[in-house]
């Protein structure tokens, strides 16, 4: 077969007309002008153009230009140019954050916070409360809605019940309101993002209720327990948001010899595992009033005889300068509001603590506690002194 390839070192045998030396060296051809490496053209061999090999360009190799491999300016590599983004300086003596591949070296599972943890902050409430303090516990909520109804139908306290605002069961919603009423428990329509906060994003079904620690008594029940003692005395408790203070204040109480203790349904803390440990077990002890209107409560209580002293900074009284030894309500504010002005004008007396220093009032647990113990106190003085009598003007 024939070709047009010629032999090694020779020249071609045929298909080619030959070249005149006018023409040129043929393109290809080894010539002395066009050997590479010894022009001074741009060839391909060693040149002083911008050639691929050893130059003084911006080439691949090692050049001073921002090359990938080790430079000045911002690259991949070891540079001092700024990290790429949400990568924060590392402190001295911490582990990386990242690994050499560029992943995220995760923390070990036991030193990650739980899965609660990690979500974002609870919606507020709708009726206004700070539910920050409450720490509704996962083991007191009851979610779904036929272990709701059973929870509503049974005997257990219930402090208050969640419902989706977009619930489409006109029927239920209707039925759980009306069962929560009977309970004196508080209803809430609220968002989907609040039921999921409280059962961590289980399927509960619009419907959450919150099982009390403890037993609520009617209003009567306990003015008649109050009156069974020789100095009937009850604290009311105005708008208490944080379960530590109400837990203190219910342990005071019992400490103090009060009988029992008043609590709105709205706009305050309820019977909380919390709260049961704040007491230190004394709400296992100690009788527990919700009501849903305070206002209206007061004026039960003035017309079954009692005297109503309010804790309020606004107040004209010192607490020695009163009587506390008659049928008596201490009643204390919420955090930070203090006792609201609807109350305070339904008391009998405003009472204030004289403070030194830069303080503007005391906690309302303390507070609280200062004025049942005055109580006490003035009870055991007028004990005394009818001892010191005898027993005729005792008895008189």
């Amino acid at each position: 077969m024939p070709t047009n390839r010629p032999p090694r070192g020779g020249k071609p045998t045929s298909g080619r007309a030959e070249r005149s030396p006018a023409a040129g060296p043929r393109k290809g051809s080894r010539t002395e002008s066009a050997r590479p490496g010894r022009s001074e053209g741009p060839a391909r061999g060693r040149s002083e153009g911008p050639a691929r090999g050893r130059s003084e360009g911006p080439a691949r190799g090692r050049s001073e230009g921002p090359a990938r491999g080790r430079s000045e300016g911002p690259s991949r590599g070891r540079s001092e140019g700024a990290r790429s983004e949400g990568r924060p300086p590392r402190a001295a003596g911490a582990k990386p954050a990242f690994d050499r591949t560029g992943r995220p070296v995760r923390a070990p599972r036991e030193e990650r916070a739980p899965r609660f943890d990690d979500r974002a902050t609870r919606p507020a409430a709708e009726d206004g409360v700070d539910e920050a303090f409450e720490e509704e516990s996962t083991r007191d909520i009851v979610f779904g809605r036929h272990p709701v109804m059973a929870v509503l139908e049974s005997d257990k306290p219930i402090n208050k019940v969640w419902i989706l605002k977009t619930l489409q069961n006109p029927q239920i919603v209707a039925k759980v309101k009306e069962l929560a009423k009977e309970k004196g428990a508080t209803v809430q329509m609220v968002e989907r993002a609040k039921l999921d906060a409280l059962t961590l994003d289980e399927n509960h079904q619009g419907l959450v209720v919150s099982i009390a620690a403890g037993e609520y008594i009617d209003l009567d029940e306990i003015i008649e327990k109050a009156k069974a003692s020789p100095y009937p005395a009850l604290l009311m408790a105005d708008g208490i948001e944080d379960p530590h203070n109400l837990g203190a204040l219910i342990r005071t109480a019992e400490g103090a010899g009060f009988a029992g203790v008043i609590i709105p349904s709205r706009r305050a803390v309820g019977l909380t595992p919390t709260v049961h440990k704040a007491s230190a077990g004394s709400l296992a002890r100690m009788p527990i009033c919700r009501v849903g209107n305070l206002v209206q409560a007061i004026e039960t209580l003035h017309a079954a005889g009692f005297w109503l002293a309010g804790a309020d900074a606004r107040g004209k009284a010192l607490p020695y300068e009163i009587d506390m030894t008659v049928p008596l309500v201490v009643v204390v504010g919420a955090e930070g509001k203090g006792l609201s002005k609807l109350l305070g004008d339904k008391c009998d007396w405003l009472v204030h603590l004289p403070l030194g220093g830069e303080l503007e009032s005391l906690n309302a647990s303390v507070a609280g506690g200062v004025l049942m113990y005055e109580a006490v106190r003035q009870r055991w003085v007028k004990d005394q002194a009818a001892a010191a009598a005898g027993p005729e003007v005792a008895g008189g």
